[in-house]
């Protein structure tokens, strides 16, 4: 019975210490990240390489020590383009999912607007993704952009770099699944298609304002500013004179090149076309 006690007292304490710090066995099990030279460095060029790659990045994610540092979350996720994108057939699909998955979280979560857009527009996706699609535009994109970057090119600009980052990820995840049942879980699915939704329509407005259609002129790999700056305008107050962005959801209107989207839908049993 006093040997119950004390543990129980013991318990007690820990959650107290734990309370007034965070969680203690979190801090103790959080994993190092390796810098981003060292990251960079890696090689992920077969299947094995690849693997061990996507398993500390799996520990970091679920640990939360990647979103303070930009630096070395961004070389993450350009590593796991690296697995993602390779078409030497060294690497199985299951992985290339995986870390398309990953790649397009991990590049949202490291910029703090395009998380918080994300968060906006996920709270909106009913309207997003409605066979009616967006009534205006221009009060759609204004009304979820964070008001600390809407006049602030710089932050607004590394927004939108996070989201064409994110877009290449989730567009190579839906091509990569294409009409064949996903590796991935539906939990995955579900954050894909969420946070897929958010970037592909960020992006999908981008290529509207290239030259009016949304036809994949302006792409995820796409580097020029004047779009991004035409998209402030228009967060500001200016005008969406161009296709709707939402057609990118839309198999009868979109571009062969959104079809990455329209196959996470279809994953997801959200498709409307």
């Amino acid at each position: 019975m006093r040997r119950i006690a004390i543990i129980a007292v013991s318990l007690l304490i820990l959650l107290t210490l734990a309370g007034c710090s965070g969680n203690l066995f979190m801090e103790w099990d959080k994993p190092d990240v390796p810098s981003a030279d060292e990251i960079s460095n890696k090689d992920v060029t077969d299947q094995t390489g690849a693997d061990d790659f996507l398993s500390d990045v799996e520990d970091w994610y679920a640990a939360d020590v990647l979103g303070d540092d930009k630096d070395k979350s961004g070389t993450v996720v350009a590593k796991l383009k690296e697995i993602y994108s390779d078409t030497s057939g060294s690497i199985d699909d299951e992985t290339q999912q995986e870390a398309a998955a990953l790649a397009g979280k991990i590049a949202i979560q490291s910029d703090p607007n395009a998380d918080q857009l994300s968060k906006n527009l996920i709270g909106s996706y009913d309207e997003l993704t409605s066979e009616t699609g967006v009534n205006d535009p221009q009060v759609f994109l204004s009304s979820i952009v964070p008001d600390s970057v809407k006049n602030d090119p710089d932050a607004f600009q590394d927004m939108v770099d996070a989201f064409l980052k994110s877009a290449d990820a989730y567009l190579a995840l839906g091509n990569n699944i294409g009409s064949d049942p996903a590796y991935i879980t539906d939990a995955e699915i579900g954050d894909a298609v969420q946070y897929g939704a958010v970037s592909v329509v960020l992006l999908a407005s981008l290529d509207s304002l290239d030259d009016g259609v949304v036809n994949g002129s302006y792409t995820s790999t796409t580097t020029t500013s004047d779009e991004s700056e035409k998209l402030r305008d228009i967060v500001n107050g200016l005008s969406f004179t161009g296709d709707d962005p939402t057609n990118a959801f839309d198999s009868t209107t979109s571009d062969a090149y959104y079809d990455g989207m329209i196959n996470l839908l279809d994953a997801a049993g959200l498709s409307f076309s």
